[in-house]
């Protein structure tokens, strides 16, 4: 199972890659509170990629959670700069053993500190290519759109990007 956080469903969405998700063959699932900053407030602010992740919830592409009150959760809370979508995002993972899916380092250097399981975004897209669900130049071609979509990329992570899209073809 992957358990996605905002950012990487909104920059599929921007994409038109989210619909691919099902082509992984794990269930994908949001956090409630991923599903209300995302759909709910999405659609508030008149983003259309609300609408596009409202429906891959209709289709079943993705499914919305509870995260568990647990342990983990009571010490996340907490950590004040940590938002309740990454929270939940770690905790739900940690406690299903499932992968997270976030693209923020400060999220990741906490699931690597409590020993979940992660990827993001770019994971994502290779798990694609993997499947053969996408060609590498595809998996360029969405990184670019997601970039160009206001997807933060430090230069370093896009020749990193480019070299293993290369290892790919």
């Amino acid at each position: 199972m992957y358990v996605l956080n905002a950012t990487p469903i909104i920059y599929l969405a921007k994409a038109d890659r989210i619909e691919l998700l099902k082509e992984l063959g794990k269930r994908c699932v949001i956090p409630d509170s991923v599903y209300e900053e995302v759909v709910k407030r999405g659609k508030e602010q008149g983003e259309i990629d609300a609408l596009k992740i409202e429906g891959c919830i209709i289709n079943q592409v993705l499914e919305v959670m509870k995260a568990p009150d647990t342990h983990l959760s009571k010490r996340l809370v907490q950590i004040e700069w940590l938002d309740a979508g990454e929270r939940d995002v770690l905790v739900i993972a940690g406690d299903s053993g499932a992968k997270a899916i976030l693209d923020d380092k400060l999220g990741r250097q906490i699931a690597e500190a409590e020993d979940i399981d992660y990827g993001g975004s770019i994971y994502l897209l290779i798990q694609l290519v993997k499947k053969g669900v996408m060609l590498p130049s595809d998996m360029r071609d969405t990184v670019d759109v997601m970039i160009r979509s206001g997807w933060f990329c430090s230069t370093e992570l896009y020749a990193e990007i480019i070299k293993k899209i290369h290892e790919l073809e």
